[in-house]
């Protein structure tokens, strides 16, 4: 099992957060494909990393 430094352990919990300007609610969202795009791929390279 391969442990993580901690730093980048806070930076992946960061991740799980949705941040509100893609969605502050389930009715609340943004209509910018670049925002969704902007987080998405923050969240595919840390996926990549992990692998």
């Amino acid at each position: 099992m391969n442990t993580l430094p901690p730093t980048k352990r806070a930076e992946y919990e960061a991740l799980l957060k949705v941040p509100a300007g893609v969605s502050a609610s389930l009715t609340q969202f943004t209509t910018s494909p670049e925002t969704l795009e902007w987080h998405r791929a923050k969240l595919a390279k840390a996926i990549a990393e992990l692998q």
